[in-house]
């Protein structure tokens, strides 16, 4: 099988069967959020007229020193630590707001001395969260607190996990056990979260293992495969003979699973380099980058940035401390920076290929 093969499962493995009992009249909070995504990523709407999708660093600090970690790259590993000030100044500015998602990651997000006050502070005003963490810190008493008001219907837990022993200490430093503990510590209280798992050279080989372990002993929702970004981690990603061969063996397991699974574990970036590009014939546009597009990131200083992966390496917008989110969003830098990532990717809008790739990020090279 050839690489070019895989593009047309990049991010969409075949779903698990829905439930027969799901009511087709009402859409799902996730639903909601899916479909207003593919709006901007087919160029429906260029933009949105305020983000759907917030994403806070509420520290840069991390206790763990991952092999892949991007912040190390950006310079932005220290010890800054997001101000009450600024979530309250993004509380007023979210007001009761439904319709919109608030990502409370870091750095480590559990590492913010208030973490579950915040936690607590959005949830007052209705507004969904998603919490992405290395799941190390969870203690009962943090679980107990953050299951109080958690809503499995709008919010969700995402731990990165890259497998059992061994296979995710050379990845993240640490072996999982204590992950997978506090996984159960979640489960135990109604708590289901997704896995995000980074695939390298490294340890590939216990992925299968990987998976059956944790369907076997696990509630999570599903099991996302992605691979290290950018130039300056080219050499932990797999080589094409081992991606296709594991890509088999996932393909071949998925559908015995009661969780989704999602995501690559192929490098496609090469390939768009060096390949001229495939016309679309049916004039179908895709444009996966979201950047000020729908979503847009706070750090940890307060300064905003169209995305995680452009902090440091572009001039702020501005700071959540002196500007409103609305400001930030209408103002004349926004829209330009939008026109111009829309231009930027002008030759992956039109790929026929372009649904199923990562497309080129231009905040990770």
């Amino acid at each position: 099988m050839k690489v070019s093969d895989f593009k047309k499962w990049i991010n969409s493995y075949v779903q698990n069967k829905k439930n027969t009992e799901h009511d087709n009249s009402k859409i799902s909070f996730f639903e909601y959020l899916e479909y207003i995504k593919k709006f901007v990523y087919s160029r429906k709407i260029d933009r949105l007229q305020f983000p759907l999708e917030i994403y806070i660093e509420l520290t840069n600090r991390c206790n763990l020193d991952c092999i892949y970690c991007y912040k190390k790259v950006i310079g932005s590993r220290n010890d800054d630590i997001l101000p009450e000030k600024a979530i309250d100044i993004i509380v007023e500015n979210l007001g009761s707001n439904p319709a919109v998602l608030v990502i409370l990651e870091g750095g480590e997000p559990l590492l913010h001395p208030r973490f579950i006050e915040i936690f607590y502070k959005f949830k007052e005003y209705s507004v969904a969260v998603d919490i992405l963490t290395n799941g190390t810190l969870f203690t009962p008493e943090i679980v107990h607190d953050l299951a109080k008001i958690f809503s499995q219907k709008y919010d969700s837990v995402q731990i990165s996990l890259d497998g059992l022993g061994d296979y995710n200490k050379v990845n993240r430093g640490i072996y999982g056990n204590l992950v997978l503990d506090n996984i159960k510590l979640l489960n135990d209280a109604g708590i289901i979260p997704r896995i995000n798992c980074i695939v390298t050279k490294f340890n590939y080989l216990g992925t299968i293992d990987f998976i059956f372990y944790l369907e076997q002993n696990y509630k999570i929702s599903s099991l996302s495969f992605n691979i290290p970004m950018g130039h300056s981690f080219q050499d932990l990603i797999l080589a094409d003979s081992e991606a296709i061969e594991l890509y088999e063996k996932i393909i071949k397991i998925q559908d015995k699973l009661h969780f989704n699974i999602f995501g690559t574990i192929i490098n496609i970036e090469p390939d768009c380099y060096n390949c001229p590009p495939v016309r679309n014939e049916s004039k179908d546009l895709f444009m996966r980058c979201t950047a000020l597009r729908a979503k847009i990131c706070i750090a940890a200083n307060g300064d905003v940035y169209p995305c995680v992966f452009m902090e440091n390496r572009i001039p702020p917008l501005g700071n959540i401390l002196r500007d409103s989110l609305q400001e930030i969003w209408e103002s004349s830098y926004s829209i330009k920076f939008v026109q111009s990532l829309i231009q930027k990717n002008g030759r992956c809008l039109s790929c026929v290929n372009s649904q199923y790739c990562t497309q080129i990020c231009w905040g990770r090279k």
